[in-house]
């Protein structure tokens, strides 16, 4: 304590020295009133070696939770994943292989070779053929492999006159070369088998490393918003007596914002995450909610809590359909569901023909197409591997349209995607825009190249998807213009009354004639 007092008194003593010196240095009245109060703020210092620590606790008061959090960055993680993501699409091109299904001049060289090995080399007549007459029996033997592998094989007859009289070995020739030639075939088909095989692994590794680089992308992709907004947060956390561990807020314009943070709270203190969530909104002035991956409390313990910004859109739907006259079950399956807290998705799906059996393939590509969406493939990722799966599924022809329409309810962009899907109808008001397509059916082709095209839709627009039926069963030339005019003259703003005008509007076309099932798919988009 006496080393302390000691202390202060020097520094006292060596203060008021330093001050009533310039004092009597300085002459200006000004000069000396700000040098005087400058003075008394640094002996202040000098007095109280402690008082950086005192102004820190202070701060620390109202900037409490600035100390000791820590910014949670993502940006590392997402770099990587990105180097994942390469390694996987690496490994994909290793099995990608391309096996030649027509026999090359080395193949033929080597055909040639064992032939000779295993028939001419011990023949009586070697020395002739191959010595006397080399090059009438090459030019020979190499029309007869041309001959053999344009036909596929080789008979007696084919053999030149000849060099039927001179070979002695001509009939063990011919059989030997049909062998080696049928081994060769069956090489090249299991090679083929394998090449497929490969392939299916290498497109599934693709898509994999898709997602994970989509993954990458939308952590790298986020924005940190500034330091104040950050404090703000904190100071507001720390006056809802959360203890605060980890803060981060991003800000993604896909996706709007996004709060994350590691808190517990404190001793005797219960906190709502849906009440902290209102409260942050009014903080931000940006209406926030609670994620469902939340606790609904806040606990003791420290836990990572996420808040994000409210969709600007949200989507109503209506659904209207009906099976061919004579059919007991649709061969048309439809889903709506939400992908992530971002994106709303129309499915329509319509299996060849009608019945058990298209309702079977439609029901297995929506089914599918919902748990790949969940697990974050993206969209033209998830449409190669359903052509994969239909095609590998049975021997047989089996084709499956395929519409979809994924809404971001943050921005109002539209994504559409079809395969060999019917036309899609935009309304807005009074005015229709058509959506059309020339892509083939799932499960037509081993690759498939749907088509994609993206709209801006605002509020109060609806989205109008049909199965193939819908317009087949219209008894006009013109049958998407008579649908067009019909939309555009509705006023219903109800999506579900929407889709059962629509029916009836058809039923009651000319020569309305239900040659397949029917789905009217109605979704109407609205500002939240």
């Amino acid at each position: 304590m006496n080393g302390r007092l000691n202390e202060k008194t020097l520094r006292m003593i060596l203060a008021v020295g330093i001050v009533f010196l310039l004092m009597t240095l300085i002459q200006s009245e000004l000069l000396l009133k700000i040098l005087l109060l400058l003075s008394m703020v640094f002996t202040g210092f000098l007095l109280y070696p402690y008082a950086s620590v005192r102004l820190m606790a202070i701060r620390k008061k109202f900037f409490g939770p600035l100390y000791g959090y820590r910014n949670l960055n993502l940006s590392l993680t997402g770099e990587r994943l990105t180097e994942i993501a390469d390694s996987l699409q690496a490994l994909a091109e290793g099995f990608r292989t391309k096996a030649d299904s027509v026999l090359g001049e080395t193949d033929k060289n080597r055909l040639m070779e064992e032939l000779s090995d295993k028939l001419c080399r011990e023949c009586s007549e070697c020395e002739n053929c191959w010595s006397n007459k080399m090059q009438d029996s090459y030019r020979a033997v190499c029309e007869l492999l041309e001959l053999a592998c344009r036909d596929g094989g080789l008979a007696l007859e084919q053999i030149p006159q000849g060099m039927r009289e001179s070979c002695v070995q001509a009939e063990r020739y011919v059989a030997e070369l049909n062998r080696l030639l049928e081994q060769e075939k069956q090489n090249r088909l299991l090679c083929r088998q394998q090449e497929e095989s490969r392939g299916i692994i290498a497109e599934q590794l693709t898509q994999v490393a898709a997602v994970v680089r989509k993954s990458s992308r939308v952590l790298c992709g986020k924005e940190e918003v500034t330091e104040l907004q950050k404090q703000a947060l904190a100071n507001f956390l720390h006056a809802e007596r959360l203890q605060v561990r980890e803060i981060a807020l991003f800000f993604d314009r896909e996706s709007g914002r996004e709060l994350r943070i590691v808190a517990k709270t404190r001793r005797g203190v219960c906190a709502r995450t849906k009440v902290l969530a209102e409260k942050i909104s009014a903080l931000l002035d940006i209406p926030m909610l609670s994620s469902e991956e939340n606790r609904n409390v806040v606990g003791k313990d420290y836990a990572e809590y996420i808040f994000y910004e409210a969709p600007r859109y949200h989507v109503l739907t209506g659904i209207a359909r009906c099976t061919r006259e004579s059919g007991e079950c649709s061969g048309d399956t439809y889903s709506f569901l939400r992908s992530g807290r971002r994106d709303a998705v129309m499915i329509l799906a319509d299996g060849m023909g009608s019945g058990v059996e298209a309702g079977r393939d439609s029901t297995m590509v929506v089914e599918l197409l919902e748990q790949l969406l969940a697990a974050g493939f993206e969209e033209s990722s998830v449409v190669k591997l359903l052509n994969t799966a239909l095609m590998l599924r049975s021997q047989q022809v089996k084709f499956t349209t395929l519409d979809m329409g994924i809404v971001n309810l943050y921005t109002g962009n539209c994504e559409f995607v079809k395969a060999g899907a019917a036309t899609t109808f935009i309304k807005r008001k009074n005015w229709v825009e058509t959506i059309t397509s020339t892509s083939v059916p799932l499960g037509f082709l081993d690759e498939v190249d749907c088509e994609t095209k993206h709209k801006k839709l605002y509020h109060d627009d609806y989205v109008i998807m049909l199965s193939d039926g819908a317009l087949d069963c219209i008894g006009l030339q013109e049958k998407e213009e008579y649908l067009e005019q019909m939309i555009a003259g509705m006023t219903e703003r109800s999506p579900q009354e929407m889709a059962k005008q629509i029916m009836e509007g058809i039923a009651a076309s000319p020569g309305y004639v239900p040659k397949d099932d029917i789905t009217i798919l109605v979704t109407g988009v609205f500002a939240a």
